[in-house]
C-alpha cells in the first residue's frame, strides 16, 4: 500500500473533530513549504505534491465532515468575495504565525 494511500486511509479513520486538526496541520505543512521550501529526503530538489484521483477528490468532498465545514461556511454571512482558502489561509496565519 502506497504512503498516499496509507494517509487516506487514516484520515477517513478520524472522528470529525480531529479531521478539522488533521486539515489544519496539512495546511500549515503547505505554508511551511511554500516559505522554507522543504526537499525530498536526500534529493535537494522540492517534493512533489501529493496526486489524488477526481475519484478521491470526490468522496473526500462529499465526507460528512466537509459538507459540515461547508454548510457552517455557507450560513456564515460572510462576504461574497471571501472563499474557503482565504478563510484557512487567515486561520493558519493567526494559529501559527505564518
Amino acid at each position: 500500500m502506497s504512503d498516499m494511500a496509507v494517509l487516506l486511509e487514516e484520515i477517513q479513520s478520524l472522528p470529525p473533530n480531529l479531521a478539522a486538526e488533521a486539515l489544519d496541520f496539512v495546511g500549515y505543512l503547505k505554508q511551511k513549504s511554500r516559505k522554507g521550501g522543504t526537499a525530498a529526503p536526500g534529493t535537494g530538489k522540492s517534493a512533489a505534491l501529493p496526486r489524488f484521483t477526481m475519484a478521491q477528490i470526490e468522496a473526500a468532498v462529499q465526507s460528512p465532515e466537509i459538507q459540515a465545514l461547508v454548510g457552517a461556511l455557507k450560513g456564515a454571512d460572510l462576504p461574497p468575495d471571501v472563499t474557503m482558502k482565504d478563510i484557512r489561509e487567515m486561520r493558519l496565519a493567526e494559529k501559527y504565525g505564518i
